[in-house]
């Protein structure tokens, strides 16, 4: 599970922090989920965000790869509720039109947007590039909130 830690300024955004929070693929599933849940915990200890941000789970053909998708987000929201930070969710659709303008770019479009945006030179996986995308999808979410009232 990739995730983005980002700082908004008035009119500048920092990448604070980027990575992959993982457990080894032959442990349990329970046994993942809450090393994957001690690391995002580690996270938010570390960073104190005042707002956090996901992307839904995505069903297209693998089935299971929604699942395991949903499962991570899932940790999202406990560890909202155990810190009280608001979370929202966006679709994978709503985060490629605000990173890239097309609602249908390929991941390797949302990384290299993400870069562009960022000025992120190397280190950048798929997972992280997400993350940081849903990040900055949130961050202009509440720019425009601001704007509109």
């Amino acid at each position: 599970m990739g995730y983005g830690v980002i700082e908004v300024q008035q009119s500048a955004i920092e990448l604070v922090e980027f990575g992959v929070l993982k457990a080894k693929p032959n442990l349990d599933l329970s046994k993942r989920l809450y090393l994957i849940y001690q690391q995002l915990m580690e996270v938010l200890n570390i960073h104190n965000p005042s707002e956090l941000a996901v992307e839904h789970p995505f069903v297209d053909k693998n089935v299971r790869s929604a699942i395991a998708i949903g499962q991570a987000q899932s940790l999202v929201f406990l560890g909202s509720g155990e810190k009280d930070i608001p979370c929202q969710s966006y679709s994978p659709r709503e985060v490629k039109i605000n990173i890239t303008g097309y609602g249908n770019s390929s991941k390797i479009q949302v990384e290299n947007s993400v870069k562009m945006q960022l000025q992120v030179k190397e280190g950048l996986s798929f997972d992280s590039a997400d993350a940081i995308a849903v990040a900055l999808t949130h961050a202009q979410q509440i720019k425009m909130n601001k704007i509109i009232g």
